[in-house]
């Protein structure tokens, strides 16, 4: 369970890698490698670009030879290290190569020796020279099992990703841009000029159109439009046939070309760039612009005359209105991207029976891959790996064969789909293939549900699985990865499919079961478009030694602060009456305080983390809520009280001090003691009753506290401060007002007794020890420490930052304490010292 230090009351806002693992190359040799020449024999093990050391510890290469690698020379068996110019090891240490040979027979006078060639990326530079240890024994006892290889050990590094980050499993993450093991191998266009038009660099496949600075003319109709569209290709990794638009041409007036007659491939590819281009601007469609453009590309996707580069263009529109927000939509436009998305998944299908197209097509929100596959086939996979950005490319996703080599590489995954196919219902079917198809969304905007709603701007990624044949199907598993989210955790999930009769996310047929690595995968038995809906709670962070020493400080000061009471009550006919009454009720609405934040601050019901339960309910929204339940808002509620009271009645205490200061013979006026006692008790349960009666309901009690902790609330569900809260001018604001004037009333204090008060007649002088300590007692009995929580607050600092919440907690958890020192003990020795 986390726990909530004191300074969470007024602080809630907020490569050179190297393993000592062997890599070991193994190099085999058959019978007929055997030498018996006096010529000498040469192996060479190239080694990869992955392989690169930057230790300070020395390098060993041991090679084991068998008796098929029978040398038959008198001379010593030797190892020779070959290295280019390009060879540098940055090692301190010597190289050392080790050759044990068993059963090795020399009979002759030639030198059998292995020569380690390395490759120019194997940067090795060392500032000791290369050494050669040569050990012609031989050593059964230690192989007693003879293997035909030979074998060389090295240690391996874990891999420098060239770009990219490196995961915690030494597995590169790729920019989009590049690919392979160490991110060395470009997969883009680069930036190119054609015709005097600019594309900028773009990923291999996808198509891209101009800069941002050769657009539509303003006074056209597609005014900052870009003028032009290329796509990327493969084959070249340059940019294709550049396709113009016409800068008054619109979206209707295409979808009436669509709908007016049978159009030719030309006019096809006309239509589909002219799209892409009039949809390059996401955030100014409209909802008929988008309608539009749903509509067009639909027909051109079911047409018969189209082509790769006219499907590419149609996804690549369809990934552009992707990034439209849902505020832009309207009911004709949800119903025009539904009817698109039945017309993706009949395209993938249609396209996995064709051998004229590849199998995919990528683009940065959307991704579409399709495959025939021949009878007999047990499964498919499908894998989308991690990357840094969000977007699609082509080499992060794979299907068939291409996603088992990816599940291999070590890569994380965040989509894996797996389709079981039915191995009877295949013998049933002679000599036919099954086409499957596979269309990925990198957002669910395509789909409005009403169960599921979006309360903290997250999003769903969306994969829709088909076969050509349904009743080949046994079941579907998929795995999708939800995204971390800054401050958030996931709470509860479900395995669900798309319903277009009652166009919702449903649960039939899907339910979810314990992966192999132990989460939580979903298992269907039909094909559509599935999804996983995932609901947030916040994710509180707490500095378990901040706890313990606020913990520690509030049971000390508690103990203190209950003896300075009955301390002050036993001996008030020594001091005037008003001062003890102030004074008691300070220590008596602290010790409160640190009654209910030792006993009460953690919410004694906590939420149980159903991430991982099989109980397979779609969550109402993204954002996981309870109704009020526990004692916990009492508690906050008192707590806000008995903090604001504290702080209400030092202000008494400082107001009756320049009352004295003021008028030292006849003291406060008449009155003064009712008056603080009506301020005092009466004006916090005014600021608690505004901030519950503003901020509080049953169904979202979270709009006045913590979930986690019984204390005011501060953030809104983005994690960010918000100054509708309570926190802020329920008591930030309260609190600075008191701590300004209990400020201006210590410097008055400290002004009057060192310059003398012409008030205060007297002639004896007071020692300057003196009016420190009771300068300092003041400031602790007026809680002015409470003024560093607000330059946490403000300071960007870490390490300050961790300086300051230490001080904070030190000096407000034993408050309690330096009160019990300088208004108990310090009198108590005084007297005892004068007797």
């Amino acid at each position: 369970m986390n726990q909530m230090s004191l300074h969470n009351i007024i602080i809630t806002s907020a490569q050179v890698l190297t393993t000592p693992e062997p890599v070991s190359i193994e190099v085999a040799t058959t019978p007929e490698d055997q030498n018996t020449s006096s010529e000498p024999v040469s192996i060479e093990v190239a080694t990869t670009p992955e392989v690169q050391n930057t230790t300070s510890d020395p390098v060993s290469i041991e090679v084991a030879t068998t008796p098929e690698v029978q040398n038959t020379t008198s001379d010593p068996v030797s190892i020779e290290v070959a290295t280019t110019p390009e060879v540098q090891n940055t090692t301190s240490g010597p190289v050392s190569v080790i050759a044990t040979t068993i059963g090795a027979q020399s009979t002759a006078s030639g030198l059998v020796s292995s020569i380690i060639a390395t490759s120019s990326e194997v940067q090795r530079t060392t500032l000791e020279p290369v050494s050669t240890v040569v050990v012609p024994s031989v050593v059964p006892s230690i192989v007693p099992t003879l293997n035909p290889t030979l074998a060389l050990s090295i240690p391996q590094p874990t891999l420098q990703c060239l770009r990219g980050v490196l995961t915690d499993s030494g597995v590169c993450l790729c920019p989009d841009e590049w690919t392979g093991d160490i991110c060395n191998i470009s997969i883009f266009c680069p930036e190119e000029t054609l015709n005097g038009f600019t594309f900028p660099l773009t990923v291999l496949g996808q198509q891209t159109i101009l800069t941002q600075l050769q657009l539509c003319p303003q006074g056209t109709f597609n005014a900052s439009v870009p003028k032009a569209t290329a796509t990327c290709l493969n084959s070249t990794h340059s940019f294709g046939e550049l396709k113009l638009i016409n800068c008054s041409l619109t979206l209707e007036n295409l979808q009436g070309i669509v709908n007016a007659n049978d159009t030719s491939m030309n006019e096809n590819w006309f239509i589909a760039s002219s799209v892409q281009m009039l949809t390059s601007k996401p955030e100014q469609l409209t909802a008929e612009n988008i309608t539009s453009a749903a509509k067009i590309v639909s027909n051109l996707l079911t047409s018969g005359v189209l082509n790769k580069t006219i499907a590419l263009a149609a996804v690549a529109t369809i990934s552009q209105l992707m990034d439209a927000a849902r505020s832009q939509y309207s009911e004709d436009s949800y119903a025009a991207v539904e009817n698109l998305t039945v017309t993706l998944e009949e395209f993938a299908l249609r396209m996995s029976m064709n051998d004229t197209m590849s199998g995919e097509l990528v683009q940065p929100n959307l991704a579409i891959n399709f495959i025939k596959v021949p009878m007999g086939t047990p499964q498919i996979e499908y894998y989308s790996l991690t990357g840094p950005s969000e977007s699609f490319s082509p080499d992060k996703i794979g299907l068939g064969a291409e996603a088992l080599t990816a599940s291999s590489s070590g890569h994380p995954a965040e989509i894996h789909l797996t389709l079981n196919l039915q191995q009877h219902v295949q013998k049933n079917l002679e000599n036919q293939n099954v086409g499957i198809g596979v269309v990925l969304y990198e957002n669910d905007n395509f789909f409005k549900a009403k169960s599921f709603t979006t309360h903290i701007g997250t999003k769903r990624r969306v994969v829709s699985a088909s076969l050509t044949d349904q009743k080949m199907l046994d079941h579907v598993k998929f795995m999708i990865t939800s995204k971390n989210i800054s401050g958030l955790m996931p709470h509860s999930s479900a395995c669900v499919f798309w319903d277009y009769n009652n166009k919702d996310w449903r649960t039939e047929g899907c339910y979810k079961i314990l992966a192999p690595s132990g989460g939580v995968e979903c298992k269907c038995n039909h094909t559509t478009n599935f999804a996983v809906l995932m609901s947030y709670e916040t994710d509180y962070q707490y500095s378990e030694a901040l706890n313990w020493i606020s913990i520690l400080g509030c049971s000390l000061s508690l103990v203190g602060l209950i003896l300075t009471v009955f301390y002050q009550i036993i001996t008030r006919k020594t001091r005037g009456t008003n001062s003890t009454v102030l004074l008691v009720n300070i220590c008596v609405c602290m010790t409160v305080f640190y009654l209910l934040f030792v006993f009460g601050i953690n919410n004694p019901v906590q939420s149980t983390d159903n991430s991982k339960s099989l109980k397979n309910i779609v969550p109402a929204s993204d954002w996981y809520q309870e109704v009020d339940q526990g004692p916990c808002t009492p508690i906050t509620a008192l707590i806000q009280y008995f903090l604001l009271a504290t702080f209400i009645w030092t202000i008494m205490y400082a107001a009756h001090v320049v009352l004295l200061i003021r008028n030292a013979l006849n003291g406060p006026p008449r009155g003064f003691r009712s008056f603080a006692m009506t301020i005092g008790w009466g004006l916090p349960a005014i600021i608690v009753v505004i901030s519950l009666s503003t901020t509080y309901s049953y169904v979202d009690p979270l709009g006045y506290r913590q979930k986690e902790f019984c204390w005011l609330s501060s953030l809104d569900k983005d994690g960010k401060f918000d100054p509708k809260r309570p926190m802020l001018w329920g008591f930030l604001l309260p609190l600075a007002v008191m701590l300004v004037f209990n400020t201006a009333v210590l410097v008055y204090f400290c002004v009057t007794i060192c310059c003398g008060n012409p008030n205060l007649k007297s002639s004896r002088t007071t020692p300057i020890k003196k009016k420190i300590l009771s300068s300092f007692s003041l400031a602790v009995v007026l809680g002015l420490s409470w003024v560093i929580g607000y330059f946490v607050l403000i300071t960007h600092d870490k390490t300050l930052y961790i300086i300051l919440s230490a001080v904070f907690c030190i000096c407000n958890a034993t408050q309690g304490i330096q009160i019990f020192i300088f208004f108990t003990l310090k009198p108590f020795f005084e007297e005892e010292s004068s007797l």
